[in-house]
């Protein structure tokens, strides 16, 4: 990749530094990010909430790489309230897509309430985020990986003799999906979305490290990412809207209504999607070396 690329200079490891070393160096800025987006989290402000969700997500897959291939102990609790801790922003992003989605469907009585209920439930997953960052577990958590992650210990192997075997693990999953269609599932579409964001995550990394050029990849998984992830959104939506079709005690005959017609709009969405899955993965098994297929 080009000196001036962004990614090169922002987020991959310097191909001739010890790995150990640049983990440590993308830990502490990702560290930072964490502690000053943590604040406005608390403060109820959105984007600080997504921002500090993506800063937890490229931390978890510093984690990963320093267990898998560095071997060091003490880094599974680490793992494990990080982990807590993007389950609860991302459940606070998700119901602020909800809250978004519902607002651009056609407006009807039946989603005004909706909304109402999602609003309600996004309120309590806020303040059960806010309680998380304001915990002492937290500060533990900052701290361990402080003492874990930042420290620049590990073998002198540098960042380039990782990268192959670090790259080849990460694509195993998608690799295994290669012969997916149109008619995949969309549980199949979830998981995928899953194991490319991991992907991403460890090519941003090793970016600069690899045997051949990972520019173009690189400015495709993102659009991949975006095209499941607006997916699973629209799946979440669909689901809100058969459950609240399940109460059809507390609505009326028109909202009702409402709610079905929504719903197949929705589904509608979801199934012309679906058709045009084979075209937003293809370059994966396209674009990498046969090393990593």
């Amino acid at each position: 990749m080009g000196s001036n690329d962004p990614v090169s200079n922002k987020l991959a490891g310097d191909p001739d530094s010890p790995l150990g070393q640049e983990i440590a160096r993308r830990a502490k800025s990702h560290l930072k990010k964490i502690r000053k987006l943590s604040v406005g989290a608390c403060l109820g402000d959105v984007d600080a909430v997504h921002d500090m969700r993506v800063e937890v997500r490229r931390l978890r897959a510093l984690i990963r790489l320093k267990r898998d291939f560095l071997k060091r102990k003490g880094l599974k609790p680490l793992a494990a309230f990080a982990k807590d801790l993007g389950c609860k922003l991302g459940a606070v992003r998700a119901e602020d897509v909800l809250i978004m989605r519902l607002r651009e469907l056609c407006p009807s009585d039946a989603l005004r309430i909706l909304e109402i209920g999602v609003a309600l439930r996004r309120s309590v997953c806020a303040k059960q985020l806010c309680s998380l960052l304001e915990s002492g577990g937290f500060n533990a958590w900052l701290k361990g990986v402080e003492n874990h992650l930042c420290c620049e210990d590990g073998p002198n192997e540098h960042v380039r003799d990782f990268a192959d075997r670090a790259l080849k693990r990460a694509f195993e999953p998608l690799g295994a999906r290669s012969g997916m269609d149109g008619l995949a599932t969309l549980q199949e579409m979830h998981s995928l979305r899953i194991h490319a964001k991991k992907f991403r995550y460890v090519l941003e990394f090793f970016a600069r490290s690899t045997s051949w050029d990972a520019s173009s990849t690189l400015a495709k998984l993102p659009d991949l990412q975006d095209y499941l992830g607006e997916l699973h959104d629209e799946d979440v939506l669909l689901q809100e809207l058969h459950g609240a079709q399940k109460l059809a005690v507390e609505w009326r005959a028109k909202e009702v209504e409402e709610l079905k017609e929504a719903a197949t709009n929705v589904q509608r969405s979801i199934d012309q999607q679906r058709k045009a899955a084979p075209e937003h993965w293809a370059f994966l098994f396209k674009d990498l070396p046969a090393v990593l297929r």
